[in-house]
């Protein structure tokens, strides 16, 4: 019921990175995804997880029910397709397609530390399926530098006097002249009379 997998594809961005420092994904309930013989024009189809070559799919629910999960000769022998991605080479539309939801609940997140991929293989779903990890590859910014970003080094007597003249010798003086402003035309008003 609840089977695991360490058939990875290494050539794959979702799964060769859990290949790395993982060993299996954990899968609940999974079925079989069958693929097309002949995919859609212009598409290409690629197997990224699968079970194990002596894996086997049940399809009576009532012998699963009554706990007769035996290996007949009806059920589908493995190995079998539980992951698949699919892209459009004419259009770049990219779908990836899991056999269970696992991938994404939490309790296998928290089994990551024992060799669960779940997670990193969920995420770099996410990252292939919106071609984010070739943004990267793509866009490189790099600029010369500039005089202006050059950091400035002051001593402590040198920030003193900035520190000094930016609060007390610029208000200050901007108070003061603003005071000669009015006074002076306060004389000049009394004049006026």
């Amino acid at each position: 019921m609840v089977p695991f997998t360490s058939s990875l594809d290494p050539s794959s961005f979702i799964t060769s990175n859990a290949l790395e420092s993982q060993t299996a994904l954990v899968f609940e309930l999974p079925h079989s995804i069958e693929l097309a013989e002949t995919p859609p024009a212009n598409v290409v189809v690629t197997p990224i997880i699968q079970s194990s070559g002596s894996a086997y799919a049940k399809s009576d629910l009532q012998a699963v029910i009554d706990q007769n999960i035996d290996q007949t000769d009806a059920d589908l022998q493995g190995p079998v397709v539980l992951g698949a991605t699919a892209e459009n080479t004419q259009t770049g539309a990219r779908v990836a397609l899991f056999s269970s939801t696992s991938l994404v609940q939490d309790f296998y997140t928290q089994l990551q530390q024992v060799g669960v991929a779940n997670l990193p293989v969920a995420f770099n779903t996410f990252v292939w399926a919106t071609n984010y990890n070739d943004f990267f590859q793509r866009t490189t910014i790099v600029s010369d530098p500039r005089p202006q970003d050059t950091p400035i080094f002051a001593d402590a007597q040198t920030l003193r006097t900035i520190n000094f003249v930016t609060i007390v010798l610029l208000p200050f003086g901007v108070l003061a002249l603003g005071i000669l402003v009015w006074w002076n035309s306060r004389e000049r008003g009394r004049g006026a009379r």
